[in-house]
């Protein structure tokens, strides 16, 4: 411990030195003393001794209480008197310095020692509140909030310089005043009443968690602010100290990020897509509308669940439940997707295919903060995508079908043609003519087998006509029950929309469902069967159908039913749930209603039974009705020109008119049929017929020669023929100039209806 320096003072130099060896003695430092005011002041300022022994009566011009007055004022040094007497007014003086100690001479070592020791310890302590008031001192005045005391009757007796920053009054202008001057004038009737509670509550303190008031400023404007007192005992009375800050910032900051809020949550309310945000726990915190919708789960029912419980996912395949995407986002930080074919179970139980993908939600430093889900309902458009999957899939077939049908039907064409012709040179009690028939047969099987294929291929649309299709599903509907232990139950009406339609082929569609019906109730059973005009009133109603008029046609058994799995894949080519057929059964029926602007649908509960729903659409057409007989054979007479690039068709169709009564004539291209048929109107004995057929592979088909005979005569009457044709023509034959159809392959008898049909409308015309 470093020694305390003593300056001496003392105009006796032998008292002065004495003091001095006593002192050294004592452990102090005395390096010198002096004997004047002067040279006191001078070494203290060279010394800065820790304490100055200085005697009262000093004999130069300045005395030792002058002296010790300096000393205290200028170095903060105590000091302490030495004296042997001294008048009262001396005394007097003495003190106003407020010195730490008096010797009285003569004195031993102990009293000089404990003087001493006595005055260092007194200023030490002083000095050290003097510090520690400094320091609170600077607190004060540094606080960025107003630091005020009150008493008990709510006058302010502190205020720090922050007041005239905040309220805009200077600490001396406000002192005395009442804390309500602080106040707006409305409020403080409310503020001295809380104030009286508080006293009468004896509590220690208010704090401000939660309390906010108004401010007022010297300049009348109001702001907000937060304020907290403790109280203090002093004295036996009760003063409150306490912190006002101003929380305008504040407030304005909480004001932009609600409205930063507000935004956010008008935003998430807007998307179209389901949004659900978690924390890094996997808790939910937020669902936006759709999500609400989708989800079955309200705001208030979700937030703090786990993200599993309302975020129910599972592959709609398997049925085996998804990896929750949460954990995956947390683990990796990264966007995670959902798998295809994720569906969500909602809080009611309704299954919904959605798409998805989670994100995680950062905060600057590139924490995590949690996860956002965006979702949506992709149901519609994963039907819609199935449908179009379908229709890939069979016009996949459609190109197969198409490269084979056109030369399979220009033999089954003249199959049947030949056979018709030898049917009429036959007896019917023959054996042959018995052959014959049952080589028909097997020969309109095949064509009904490439009429199938056909339904798959592109440019194979229906030849479709006005028609009551009330007999057609009933007719249909009996003769495939025909020998059956099932029956059908009809409810059609009579004033069902006109359709036009391919008769054969819708035939075939209903044939093939009843025939799935019956194989479904192999023990026997109800098959219903019901029509109505139905209208669709927006375009998403039904997939596949605009807005409009149509017949729906229902046909329900109560069979074994199908599963869900078979069900998706029903209208698949080749595939069938069934040991026995091709599985290209309902594949034709969904191409042929497909080709008549319609839709065709499903649905199935195993054990209860199948619905199939057929769309057609309404038409204003009228149904005409030509009272013929479909077997009756029609001769007839005239000119005919037939153009077919296949010599054995031509051969063929050469027999059949000449059986019929007509002349004919044959050629292989069209460029040969425009100079026959010029030919022919040059020597005055037109053609009153052509015949053409539509694809003449390397040669002038048949749209293309009706072209030229237009040009030739505006008048002519024109059938187009064909097994195949990639183009619209047989459906719209109209459109292209023709007068009437007939597909291949054909008999007698049809050729001769068609032909008596178009001449007759030359006679109609004339």
């Amino acid at each position: 411990m470093s020694k305390k320096t003593i300056l001496v003072v003392e105009d006796e130099g032998i008292v002065a030195k004495d003091i001095q060896n006593r002192l050294r003695n004592l452990g102090y430092n005395v390096p010198v003393t002096v004997s004047s005011a002067d040279a006191a002041i001078e070494q203290v300022q060279k010394l800065m001794p820790e304490l100055v022994l200085m005697d009262i009566m000093l004999k130069k011009e300045m005395k030792g209480i002058e002296a010790a007055q300096i000393v205290r004022d200028r170095f903060n040094i105590p000091v302490v008197f030495l004296t042997a007497y001294s008048d009262e007014q001396t005394l007097k003086k003495a003190k106003l310095t407020e010195p730490y100690g008096y010797i009285i001479k003569p004195f031993d070592e102990r009293d000089l020692q404990s003087a001493i020791e006595m005055a260092l310890y007194k200023h030490g302590v002083e000095k050290e509140l003097i510090e520690r008031e400094e320091q609170h001192r600077l607190v004060l005045e540094s606080a960025s909030d107003v630091i005020i005391t009150i008493d008990e009757t709510n006058k302010i007796i502190f205020a720090n310089r922050e007041i005239e920053r905040i309220f805009g009054y200077k600490p001396s202008e406000i002192l005395g005043q009442q804390l309500t001057r602080l106040i707006p004038e409305n409020l403080r009737g409310d503020h001295i009443n809380a104030f009286r509670r508080y006293v009468k509550s004896k509590q220690k303190s208010i704090s401000w968690n939660n309390k906010e008031f108004v401010g007022l400023h010297e300049n009348g404007k109001q702001f907000p602010i937060e304020m907290s007192f403790g109280e203090i005992i002093k004295n036996g009375r009760s003063y409150f100290t306490g912190f006002i800050r101003d929380i305008s910032d504040r407030k304005l900051a909480e004001s932009i990020i609600n409205e930063e809020k507000e935004r956010l949550r008008v935003t998430l309310q807007s998307i179209g897509d389901g949004v659900i945000t978690t924390d890094t726990d996997g808790k939910v915190q937020i669902l936006n509308t759709i999500a609400e919708i989708l989800t079955g789960w309200t705001q208030e029912e979700a937030y703090g669940k786990p993200v599993e419980e309302v975020f129910h996912i599972y592959n709609e395949k398997t049925k085996v439940i998804c990896e929750n995407p949460i954990k995956k986002v947390l683990k990796t930080g990264k966007i995670v997707g959902l798998a295809n074919h994720t569906a969500l179970l909602s809080k009611d139980k309704i299954e919904r295919i959605i798409a998805d993908s989670g994100a995680p939600i950062f905060d600057k430093n590139r924490a995590i903060l949690g996860v956002v889900l965006v979702f949506r309902d992709i149901t519609e458009k994963s039907r819609m995508d199935g449908e179009l999957a379908k229709s890939k899939k069979i016009e996949s077939i459609g190109i197969l079908a198409g490269g084979i049908a056109h030369d399979f039907n220009n033999i089954l064409t003249c199959i049947m043609g030949n056979i018709s012709i030898a049917r009429l040179h036959s007896n019917e009690n023959d054996r042959i003519y018995q052959r014959l028939v049952e080589a028909e047969k097997a020969t309109i099987r095949a064509r009904d087998l490439t009429q199938q294929l056909l339904t798959f291929a592109k440019g194979g649309a229906p030849i479709k006509v006005a028609t009551n299709i009330k007999g057609l599903i009933i007719e249909t509907s009996q003769f495939m029950l025909s020998g059956s232990n099932c029956k059908c139950i009809f409810n059609v009406p009579d004033d069902l929309n006109v359709v036009e339609i391919d008769e054969g082929q819708i035939s075939q569609v209903i044939n093939n469902i009843i025939l799935n019906a019956d194989q479904s109730m192999p023990t026997g059973g109800v098959i219903e069967i019901s029509a109505q005009n139905k209208t669709i009133k927006s375009d998403d109603e039904v997939p596949n159908l605009k807005k409009g008029d149509f017949i729906k046609i229902s046909i329900k058994d109560h069979g074994i039913g199908i599963s869900s799995n078979h069900l998706a894949r029903i209208f698949d080519p080749y595939f069938s749930s069934k040991q026995k057929g091709s599985g290209l059964g309902l594949t034709v029926c969904y191409s042929i209603v497909h080709n008549h602007d319609g839709h065709i649908e499903y649905s199935s509960k195993l054990d209860i039974g199948t619905v199939a729903t057929i769309y057609l659409p309404a038409s204003d057409q009228v149904v005409e009705d030509t009272g013929q007989e479909p077997d009756k054979l029609i001769k007839g007479s005239g000119k005919i020109l037939v153009m077919d690039d296949d010599d054995v068709i031509c051969k063929m169709i050469s027999e059949i008119l000449y059986e019929l009564g007509y002349r004919y004539h044959t050629v292989m291209d069209g460029n040969d049929a425009v100079e026959k048929y010029k030919d022919a109107l040059d020597s005055n004995d037109k053609f009153d017929l052509v015949i053409l057929d539509l694809t003449i592979p390397g040669g002038l088909g048949g749209e293309e020669t009706l072209k030229r005979l237009i040009q030739l005569d505006p008048e002519v009457l024109a059938i187009v023929s064909s097994g195949y044709s990639n183009k619209p023509i047989m459906s719209d034959y109209v459109k292209y100039g023709f007068k009437d159809v007939i597909a291949k392959p054909y008999n007698i008898s049809a050729l001769a209806q068609v032909l008596d049909r178009v001449l007759k409308q030359r006679i109609k015309n004339k």
